[in-house]
C-alpha cells in the first residue's frame, strides 16, 4: 500500500506541476493547450484512485477524494466535452463520499454526451467520446449497487448495452455485464 501510494503521489505532483507550468504560458499553442486539458482531466482521476487504496485512513480518503472534487469542478466550467469527463469524475468521487444523489446526477450529466453527440451528428465510434459516456454508465452502475439498488444497476447496464451495440463486442461492454451480474 505504501509504495502505490507514494506512486500516486508523484503522480499528483506531476500533474500539479504541469497545470501550474502550462497554465503559466501566455502563448498556448495547441499541444501546449491539450497538454494542459489533459493534466486537468488526469488529476482528479489520480486522486480519486488514490482514495480508494485499500488501507487509507478515513481522513486521508475523505481528504483526497474533495481534493479531486475541488479539481474536477473546475472542468465543469470548461467548453466542449470537458464538463462531462469533469462530471463522471465527480460523480465517482461522490460515490465514495456515501452522496448518491448528487452522484447519480453528475453521472447522468456525463452519460447525456451521448445525445449531445447525436445533435451535432458526431459518431459514437470517436473512443475519446464513447469511454466518457461507458465510464459514466459503468459508474452509475456501481453507484447503484454500492447504494442497495441492483435492479436500477441492471436497468442501466441494459440501457447502456441497447444505447450502444458495439459494446457487444467491447471490452468496456464485458465489464457492464459483469456489474449486472453483480446486480
Amino acid at each position: 500500500r505504501n509504495r502505490a501510494a507514494k506512486v500516486y503521489e508523484k503522480a499528483e505532483s506531476f500533474h500539479l506541476a504541469n497545470i501550474k507550468e502550462w497554465a503559466a504560458v501566455e502563448k498556448k499553442t495547441p499541444e501546449i493547450e491539450n497538454a494542459l486539458t489533459d493534466a486537468r482531466i488526469q488529476l482528479p482521476k489520480v486522486l480519486l484512485e488514490h482514495a480508494q487504496l485499500e488501507g487509507l485512513d478515513e481522513a486521508t480518503r475523505k481528504r483526497l477524494l474533495e481534493e479531486a472534487i475541488n479539481h474536477g469542478s473546475k472542468l465543469e466550467w470548461e467548453g466542449a466535452e470537458l464538463p462531462y469527463a469533469g462530471a463522471a469524475i465527480l460523480g465517482q468521487c461522490h460515490t465514495e463520499l456515501g452522496d448518491f444523489k448528487t452522484a447519480e446526477n453528475k453521472l447522468r450529466f456525463a452519460v447525456s454526451l451521448m445525445e449531445e453527440l447525436r445533435r451535432n451528428d458526431i459518431p459514437l465510434t470517436a473512443e475519446y467520446y464513447r469511454n466518457i459516456i461507458v465510464d459514466a454508465w459503468i459508474a452509475l452502475a456501481r453507484m447503484f449497487l454500492k447504494a442497495g439498488k441492483a435492479a436500477e444497476a441492471e436497468k442501466e447496464v441494459d440501457n447502456a448495452l441497447s444505447a450502444i451495440p458495439q459494446l457487444e463486442t467491447d471490452p468496456k461492454g464485458l465489464l457492464l455485464k459483469l456489474e449486472k451480474a453483480d446486480a
